[in-house]
């Protein structure tokens, strides 16, 4: 699990928003196959002061792999940060195992939430995601992982995503990606996007820090 300290601010959700958000208790465990969560239709988050970039990028077409995969990344860990009751439904349907942990570190303002999904002719996925709340900010945090993806992953969609500069190096054998949004066009929701491709990994991180005094 990618927990290490690429993570640019430690991120999460106020507990009473999770518990809406999540459910009644930890997620039951799903085993079963299905395609990938882009396949169905996945609730975003309707907050106008929220950016959501999950709503820029679309796959242009299924046999795409590729984009399908960096498709589900940003539109997953999007509605983890922004705690969105969503995320529930997209995980079950899009056939992941997935848990949501309520009893874990500072309960009840921390929650813990992981997911993992076989994604045919790509690899292994795995989703991990912490959730938090302080006096007066959300913060949200997910991790979107494919060891040794078996295709391409282009992170050159995430420049397009609105509202968001950044920097993309792109080498000969890896890319990596660095970008933020521009807080004063939403609400003071800080969001930063963290992302590199490599024949070895496929790794996609979001934070988000909501000031609620805005």
């Amino acid at each position: 699990m990618a927990r290490e300290a690429t993570v640019i601010v430690k991120t999460a959700i106020i507990s009473l928003g999770l518990f809406g958000a999540f459910g009644q208790s930890a997620l039951a465990k799903h085993a079963k196959t299905a395609e990938p969560a882009t396949t169905q239709s996945v609730p975003l988050a309707t907050d106008p002061a929220v950016n959501d970039p999950a709503t820029a990028v679309e796959p242009t077409a299924m046999s795409d792999l590729g984009v399908v995969v960096l498709n589900d990344a940003i539109k997953l860990c999007q509605l983890v940060v922004d705690n969105r009751q969503a995320i529930v439904g997209a995980l079950d349907d899009g056939g992941w195992n997935s848990d949501i942990d309520y009893d874990v570190g500072n309960a009840p303002f921390y929650k813990e939430i992981s997911a993992d999904l076989e994604y045919e002719g790509v690899g292994a996925a795995e989703i991990w995601g912490f959730l938090e709340d302080y006096p007066g900010y959300q913060m949200g945090y997910c991790s979107f992982e494919i060891p040794s993806p078996q295709v391409k992953i282009d992170l050159s969609m995430i420049d397009v995503l609105p509202d968001m500069v950044g920097e993309l190096i792109v080498g000969d054998e890896k890319t990596n990606g660095a970008w933020r949004n521009d807080a004063d066009n939403v609400g003071g929701a800080n969001i930063f996007i963290h992302a590199f491709e490599s024949a070895d990994s496929f790794f996609y991180q979001i934070s988000m820090i909501k000031n609620l005094n805005n």
